[in-house]
């Protein structure tokens, strides 16, 4: 009978330990997280448009630089790299 009692008393421990943590410590965890997520999006965001505006004015600019018949393909390309970024 001792030891059941003392098993119980034990499980009993570690349960109020565990809500404890749950309740204390999780939630500055949970937190944490959170903005963590939101700083990555939001340098990936800052990223994307600088990539986005970097190709269009390359594209405005090799436009006006490049001549030739293999320009139009590669303007298909650029265009193809807009569709693909706009996706995003």
């Amino acid at each position: 009978m001792n030891e059941t009692v003392e098993n119980e008393l034990t499980n009993l421990v570690k349960e109020l330990e565990k809500a404890l943590i749950r309740n204390t410590l999780a939630p500055a965890s949970v937190q944490t997280s959170e903005n963590q997520k939101r700083h990555v999006e939001t340098i990936s965001t800052a990223k994307l448009t600088r990539i986005k505006s970097t190709n269009a004015s390359f594209q405005k600019n090799f436009q006006a630089a490049a001549k030739g018949t293999w320009v139009s393909q590669v303007i298909k390309a650029f265009k193809a790299t807009d569709q693909k970024l706009e996706q995003l």
